[in-house]
C-alpha cells in the first residue's frame, strides 16, 4: 500500500468514527420514556425500555411518547423538529383491529382508532425511527387494554 494511500484509508476511517468532539453524534442518548393517552395514567419506560404498568386506552385515542435524557430532560436530539418519528406495530397480532395515525405536526405522536375492544391486553410497540438516517433506533413494547 502507498502513503498516499495509506494516509487515505486513515482520514476516511477518521471521518466515520463517533467519538469524534468535533463532528457532534446525531443519535439519540434516551435515559427513559413516557407514554400518555387521552384519559389514561402514563406509563414510563425505564433505560431499559421496560414499563411500569399496562397502558388502557379507548376508541380514538391520542398518544404521544416523549423521550428523556439522564438528568430527566427531553432528549434534544430526539425532540429536535422532523428528525424522529414513532412507528407503531403489534407483535402478538392485533385483536382490537387498532389502526395509528400518526400526527401531521408532531411524529411522536397520533391517534388510535379501533375495531373491537380486548378481552385481555395486546402488545404493542413504539419504534423510534430515525428519519435522515432511514434507519430504527430502538423499540418499547406496552400491554395495552382496547376499551
Amino acid at each position: 500500500m502507498t502513503v498516499g494511500a495509506l494516509l487515505f484509508t486513515l482520514a476516511v476511517g477518521a471521518t466515520c468514527d463517533d467519538s469524534d468532539p468535533f463532528v457532534p453524534d446525531d443519535e439519540p442518548d434516551v435515559y427513559s420514556a413516557e407514554l400518555t393517552a387521552t384519559g389514561a395514567t402514563p406509563v414510563t419506560f425505564d433505560r431499559n425500555r421496560e414499563p411500569n404498568d399496562q397502558l388502557t386506552i379507548g376508541n380514538n385515542a391520542t398518544v404521544t411518547l416523549e423521550f428523556y435524557d439522564e438528568n430527566g430532560q427531553l432528549e434534544p436530539v430526539v425532540h429536535a423538529s422532523g428528525a424522529f418519528r414513532i412507528d407503531v406495530s403489534y407483535p402478538n397480532g392485533n385483536p382490537a383491529g387498532l389502526a395509528f395515525t400518526r400526527s401531521a405536526t408532531n411524529l411522536l405522536s397520533g391517534v388510535f382508532t379501533r375495531t373491537t375492544p380486548t378481552a385481555e391486553p395486546m402488545s404493542v410497540s413504539f419504534t423510534l425511527y430515525h428519519i435522515a438516517d432511514a434507519h430504527t433506533d430502538r423499540t418499547w413494547t406496552v400491554e395495552v387494554n382496547v376499551n
